[in-house]
């Protein structure tokens, strides 16, 4: 998402803008607990609710395409985040059409794309509502198997393992999902990794087998 002249575009004050307006009304069917994102406090009017046609513009295809794609710096990434946890805050099927664009987004796209696909994952996974549980397995689940089709590029599998460890360090639900599922997790990094076995990067994919000894991150 590099401009004509090579530079990367910062977008956070545009996400933080839209961050502003959809965080100022409610989810539909939202009952509470209400999102912590909700800007509204208790002291000031109801808020008001998102219509069906706000969240049909908010979640079609090719403008949450852009908008995950935006997440392209860590600054822009938490705009991106905020916008994503107010809408998923106990919503199934809002984690699910989100699920369903990062995961066409990441097998479509290159590495220069990937932090950002990472990056929102990330926001997903720390997300702390009734869902969270279920939202981490699917999220995983969704990435292992991005993970096997895309195992023929080593650089993709070495971000994809870093950022899954990092995943771990700040939530328990995602390191209980990697100690469970750490042999299938491996299987996809060796395939992987056979292709360039000198390649001193892709050493950190060790650190998976040494998932025991993390600490999370509270």
């Amino acid at each position: 998402m590099n401009d004509e002249w090579g530079n990367v575009p910062d977008w956070s004050t545009m996400v933080q803008l839209l961050g502003h307006l959809v965080c100022s009304a409610l989810p539909p069917s939202a009952v509470p607990p209400f999102p912590p994102t909700l800007l509204t406090d208790g002291s000031a009017p109801p808020a008001p609710m998102l219509s069906a046609v706000d969240m049909q513009m908010l979640l079609c295809p090719p403008f949450l395409a852009r908008l995950l794609q935006m997440a392209i710096t860590r600054k822009s990434g938490t705009a991106v985040g905020l916008v994503l946890r107010h809408l998923c805050w106990n919503n199934a099927e809002v984690t699910q059409k989100i699920l369903a664009s990062l995961s066409i987004g990441m097998e479509e796209n290159g590495d220069d794309e990937t932090r950002s696909y990472l990056r929102v994952l990330m926001t997903l996974v720390c997300l702390p509502d009734s869902l969270q549980e279920r939202r981490v397995a699917d999220v995983l689940t969704a990435l292992l198997n991005i993970m096997k089709m895309q195992n023929v590029y080593w650089r993709f599998t070495t971000l994809c393992i870093e950022h899954l460890i990092r995943m771990a360090k700040k939530s328990e639900h995602v390191y209980a999902w990697l100690n469970r599922y750490a042999p299938s997790l491996l299987s996809v990094a060796s395939s992987s990794m056979c292709l360039l076995p000198d390649e001193p990067a892709l050493m950190s994919s060790c650190c998976v087998q040494k998932l025991q000894p993390l600490e999370l991150v509270h």
